[in-house]
Parts: structure tokens; sequence; C-alpha cells
């Protein structure tokens, strides 16, 4: 059986976040180490907004910085925008690539809807469960 696509919606709200950020990953700490979380690994990963979870484990979302030399960050636009790469005009392409940022978009599927926090549907980051290791 096939499995239903998200349909991308909405427009673009020139947040500038796809052209700043290469990619979002969603961690958790510890993630295979049984020791629980020592007052100060809790403070050093709240400071970097990390959350903390019914498992006492924390649940952070690090954005990879690398910001693309066509963007003109102070005008925020694109110094190639017709002459841009596919993958910027297709990009997003899962609700997973915007979901915590501030883009306008969201996708739908079904009666689901996830999107960034610019968009009528705004998702926060989802972390993938953590298998027990214990």
């Amino acid at each position: 059986m096939d499995e239903v696509k998200y349909a991308r919606k909405g427009e673009c709200n020139g947040c500038g976040w796809c052209c700043q950020f290469l990619m979002m990953l969603r961690m958790t700490v510890p993630d295979r180490s049984p020791e629980p979380l020592t007052p100060d690994m809790e403070k050093f990963y709240s400071l970097r907004y990390g959350v903390k979870g019914e498992d006492n484990r924390m649940r952070l979302t690090v954005h990879g910085f690398a910001p693309c030399q066509a963007h003109d960050n102070e005008a925020k636009r694109c110094a190639i925008y017709e002459d841009r790469p596919q993958s910027c005009k297709d990009f997003p392409t899962t609700p997973e690539q915007i979901e915590g940022t501030p883009c306008s978009y969201w996708f739908e599927r079904g009666e689901e809807k996830r999107g960034g926090l610019g968009s009528p549907h705004p998702t926060p980051p989802v972390f993938p469960p953590v298998a027990d290791r214990s």
C-alpha cells in the first residue's frame, strides 16, 4: 500500500531560515548512557533551550548555521532568486524540515496539519522516541 504524501501549503514569509541554516538536529541527552542527568548537565542543556522529558532526558534542537553566500541578511533577500538552485525552490519538502522554525509553510496529509511557527499550523519540533536501554 502506498503511503499518502504530505502536500505543502502556504507562501514564503521571507524569514530566511532556509538560507541561513543547513540542518536541524534533534537530540536526546543522555541518549545511550543509563547514567542520569547531573544537575550541572541539566543546567548546561537548559541554557541551550533543552527541555527535560518525563524520562529525565533532555530534548534539544541544534541548528547547523551555514549561511548561503547568495542570501543578503540585511535586505532579507536572495541575490540570485531568479536563478536559485532547484533544491532552494523546492524547500521545504517535509514538515520535519521546518517544525520549530519561523517558516510560514505547512504540510497537510488528510486531517493532519504540521508547519513552521510562522504558519497557521505551528508545530514544535518532534523528537524521535528513545529506546529503553536499561
